[in-house]
């Protein structure tokens, strides 16, 4: 009862569940260019897979919409004269029964072909495999932003995002749920990844797909085969719901470290897009523009009192981070945040407690209580340079 049986990102937003709709384009790449510096290629690649998903929504539904409706018999008459099909009335003075009291001026239309019958919307199905869209396989080593690019789309899309890490899964019943019979069954991680968006058509990434095992309890890739396929998951059969679930409005996406450990039938349902280390001047600028702004605000330093200069950032990123990724700069720039921390709040102590000190000898001549000394007040810059 708490799928989104037909409950789309649409009625979301306007319950005010999510705050945007589709974006365009332009948009879209703001949203990219925000989010992630550099990754020029890849970013021209992700515009133009929203391009298309955009374009294929909308040409579904304007063909769904359009219904060619079939002639009324005047306008089968008029067409019939201009291809210059013999029209023939019958004589004047006989009477037909059959012509409606029309006496002899009923109209016999000769040699017409019947109009064209009304052309129906195009069925689910067929919709569903013109609107297939390519999965999306991002691979790369850890922390070169492949998760946040999941992310990134699905806000351009307006849709809730939901993450499935299946990191040592090994058991096919965590993609296809396990039966009711037996005890403490429970649905598979698709379906509740599909519960948690509370939408039919979500954007979920399958994390670390090539840290997937199998073991004699079943392969989970071969269980994703029915997942990813757009012609097969349109009726998905969970074995705990044991009913077929609407899996064809999904966006899925996936990421992998090491490719060659997918196996070849999943692999080829995916479209690879590899990302690369950042260089130096790129760390430099997502340290400066993303990491340490985060870091600051996550441990609570105020800005004016935290100066690191590039050619630091640049120096700390060199000889201390040896990796394609951010991930140990950004665990580099948190202890020198730390370190800035344990200053600033040395020095508001004391302040604190000359404040106290010097409020106690006078509290006999004055009646104000003794304030706290706030720490962008009492402590002074904290600057990290290169050695």
């Amino acid at each position: 009862a708490e799928l989104p049986w037909r409950a789309s990102s649409e009625d979301l937003r306007a319950r005010g569940v999510v705050e945007h709709g589709a974006r365009s384009l332009a948009e879209s790449r703001k949203i990219l260019d925000e989010h992630h510096y550099g990754l020029d290629k890849i970013k021209e690649r992700l515009v133009q897979y929203l391009a298309v998903r955009q374009l294929t929504q909308l040409t579904s539904v304007g063909n769904a919409s359009t219904v060619v409706a079939s002639p009324s018999p005047s306008e089968a008459e008029a067409k019939a004269n201009s291809k210059g099909v013999g029209v023939r009335r019958a004589p004047a003075g006989t009477e037909n029964p059959s012509d409606g009291g029309m006496g002899g001026n009923a109209p016999t239309v000769t040699n017409v072909q019947p109009p064209p019958r009304a052309r129906a919307p195009p069925s689910s199905a067929s919709t569903q495999l013109s609107a297939a869209q390519t999965v999306l396989c991002f691979a790369g080593a850890p922390g070169v932003g492949k998760t946040s690019l999941g992310q990134s789309i699905a806000k351009a899309l307006g849709r809730p995002f939901a993450r499935v890490s299946l990191g040592g899964v090994r058991d096919e019943a965590d993609i296809r749920g396990h039966r009711r019979t037996y005890v403490g069954a429970m649905a598979g991680r698709i379906i509740e990844a599909m519960r948690r968006a509370r939408c039919n058509d979500p954007v979920i990434l399958l994390d670390e797909l090539d840290k997937t095992g199998k073991d004699i309890r079943g392969d989970p890739a071969a269980a994703l085969l029915e997942v990813l396929d757009p012609e097969q998951n349109h009726a998905f059969v969970d074995h705990y719901l044991n009913v077929p679930f609407d899996l064809s409005k999904v966006v899925f996406l996936a990421t992998a470290n090491d490719v060659s450990m997918i196996p070849p039938p999943l692999l080829d349902r995916m479209e690879l897009i590899r990302l690369a280390g950042y260089t130096l001047d790129e760390k430099v600028s997502i340290a400066s523009r993303h990491l340490l702004p985060r870091s600051i605000r996550m441990h609570g330093v105020p800005p004016s009192h935290f100066i690191m200069p590039p050619e630091s950032c640049a120096y700390l990123a060199e000889h201390y981070t040896r990796e394609a990724g951010v991930r140990t700069l950004g665990r580099h720039l948190a202890a020198l945040c730390r370190h800035a921390a344990v200053n600033v709040m040395a020095e508001v102590d004391r302040q604190n407690l000359l404040t106290s000190s010097a409020s106690s000898a006078t509290a006999a001549d004055s009646d104000a209580p003794a304030g706290a000394v706030s720490p962008s007040a009492a402590s002074k810059p904290v600057e990290f340079g290169p050695p």
